[in-house]
């Protein structure tokens, strides 16, 4: 069976003209001047008031740039671009490229840029694949989410974005950076206060006060309802979006139960190049964190 997937639910912007990346620089949250043929970068799109529109991986193919962004939310991403271009010498162009993945080498592809575990993309005119379904299922289980449907009006720490190497702190201005930066700058960051206290290290710590992140979690039967609650009732979370089954996790960290009473385990992985970086988990004082 081949290993190639189609990704229907992610379609191309293809930016032509000497301004494209200009135009780029001053729309995401990432750095573009550091996008290569082979080596692209992932980065998010965000409303004046900080908030999500869509997330993006973007390329170079020779002398275009190419958009990858939601099916969905191609056309509203195209009238940003047109909005902001100006007199900038930039063409905006649907292009009819196919969006594919596969976890095996292939000719002009490149690795996922937020996990390169993730697999690897490109992008072709015509091509036979099967659909998504394996490439929704490994995204899950590194905890990535994806389109506009799923981080649509969210913050970019709130998504991983920071983690996922989707924001640059060093680039300079772009729409919605001003909260961005000052959630960067402002105290440390604590995850899901007053429920597990997750405490991050790094050289140069992410600070504000983030009491939301989207997690990857397994449970041991269906969950019928959206609530995530802890074992004294306290609605903490909700499930945003879940397959029937994921494969087991040593690292996973066992700590609430959904509404119908089945424990969850939050699952802090996220892949293993991300997780020496990012993770130390502290006892939280009411719950004591056990291994599975």
């Amino acid at each position: 069976m081949s290993s190639i997937r189609g990704l229907i639910h992610r379609s191309i912007l293809l930016l032509r003209g000497s301004d494209s990346l200009k135009l780029l620089q001053g729309l995401v949250t990432n750095d573009v001047r550091t996008v290569s043929p082979l080596k692209g970068i992932a980065a998010l799109f965000l409303d004046a008031k900080g908030r999500i529109v869509d997330d993006v991986i973007i390329s170079r193919d020779n002398g275009d740039i190419l958009v990858e962004c939601s099916t969905s939310n191609r056309k509203n991403l195209k009238s940003i671009l047109e909005k902001y271009r100006m007199r900038k010498t930039v063409e905006i162009i649907e292009s009819h490229h196919r969006v594919l993945f596969s976890t095996e080498e292939a000719e002009n592809s490149f690795p996922d840029p937020r996990c390169s575990s993730l697999g690897r993309r490109f992008y072709r005119a015509e091509t036979e694949c099967v659909g998504p379904d394996d490439y929704h299922e490994r995204r899950m289980e590194y905890g990535i989410a994806e389109g506009c449907e799923e981080l649509g009006g969210l913050l970019p720490f709130q998504v991983n974005g920071d983690f996922l190497n989707m924001v640059s702190l060093d680039k300079g201005c772009y729409i919605g950076q001003e909260l961005t930066a000052r959630t960067a700058h402002t105290g440390r960051l604590i995850l899901f206060t007053n429920f597990v206290k997750i405490i991050l290290r790094r050289k140069r710590a992410l600070l504000g006060v983030i009491r939301r992140r989207i997690l990857p979690f397994k449970c041991e039967s269906p969950l019928k309802r959206r609530s995530i609650i802890t074992l004294d009732d306290k609605k903490v979370g909700e499930v945003a979006f879940r397959l029937l089954k994921l494969g087991d996790n040593s690292a996973a960290i066992k700590i609430v139960r959904s509404s119908l009473g089945d424990l969850m385990w939050i699952n802090v992985w996220l892949g293993s190049s991300i997780t020496k970086r990012i993770w130390s988990v502290i006892d939280c004082g009411r719950f004591s964190s056990s291994a599975l």
